[in-house]
This record gives structure tokens, sequence and C-alpha cells, in this order.
């Protein structure tokens, strides 16, 4: 079950993602399936502020498969890249904070605990970063498909991590 807000973002949230549920909610594939896929902050930020390309790369994937769960880390990249968005391009401010104050909306779980040596590890082996690593942990460990747009992890990491739809490299 998705997690509710509570607060005075509720509203503008609402607003924000209005948009994205319409989408969802008409294009919805129907499956009997059951299937959950980690994600990176890329795909939460195509979603939100992608261009047009990777909004669609997003939204088929929520179409595929909307069952989303993240590291704890996706809030602080994502709220990264909307910061930039904000800085450098000139993004609306009200709209960039409203959409990072309800994007956990869009996952249905985000693991905080999380196991630091196992994801050192990964970072080690692979010479991904220790962020990065945190999302090939949580793959491996729940036994399920990363999502991403990061080149290296697809290339380090085959085992778990997948290109977006529609952008395979």
């Amino acid at each position: 079950m998705r997690r509710r807000l509570k607060g005075e973002c509720d509203e503008v949230v609402s607003i924000c993602f209005g948009y994205v549920r319409r989408i969802l909610t008409a294009t919805r594939i129907k499956s009997s399936s059951y299937f959950m896929t980690v994600i990176d902050a890329t795909v939460l930020a195509d979603l939100l502020i992608g261009n047009d390309k990777l909004k669609e790369a997003a939204c088929i994937l929520a179409r595929e498969d909307d069952e989303w769960v993240s590291t704890g880390l996706w809030r602080y990249e994502l709220g990264n890249v909307l910061w930039k968005d904000f800085r450098f391009n000139e993004g609306d401010r009200s709209k960039l904070q409203a959409a990072l104050c309800g994007a956990d909306q869009l996952l249905i779980e985000t693991v905080d605990e999380v196991d630091r040596s196992a994801i050192w590890d990964i970072a080690c082996d692979t010479e991904l970063t220790y962020y990065d690593s945190s999302y090939v942990w949580l793959a491996r460990s729940r036994g399920l498909v990363l999502r991403t747009r990061d080149r290296k992890i697809l290339k380090t990491c085959p085992d778990v991590a997948r290109p977006m739809p529609g952008l395979e490299v």
C-alpha cells in the first residue's frame, strides 16, 4: 500500500501528481503476474522533470510495473536533481518542491535499513559509487531487477540492472 502524505504538501502534491496518475490509470497494462522493481533516482527524475523521451520511458516502466522499491538514498539524489533544475534551469521552485514532497507516493517501499558491509563489498568489487551500490545491493538481496539509466551500473551489474524501456543502450 502506498503511503499517504500528511501535512501541508498534500494539496499541492495531489495537483502535481494528478497528471502522472491519469496517464498511468488510463494506460495500465492488466496482468495477473506480480512484479516489483528496484529503481534508482534517475527513474523518478525522468518521470517528474525529464524530457519527453525520458518521461515516456518512465511511464512505460510504470505501466509494466508500478510496484517500485528503492533505498532511502533516492530522496537525497532526487532532491539534488530537482534543486539543480531550479538553480540552473530556472525550474518552478514550488512545483519542484511539491514533486520532492510527494515523490514517495510513487514507491510502495523505501528501504532505510541496509547492509552497509554488503554495499561496501559491491562498491569495492565493481568500482561503482557507494550510492549506486546500494541500489544494486537492494536488487540482489531481494532477487529483483534494478531499472536505471546509469551506464556504469548497466555495464558492471548485468545480473540485476536493466535499461529503461525504449532506452536500451
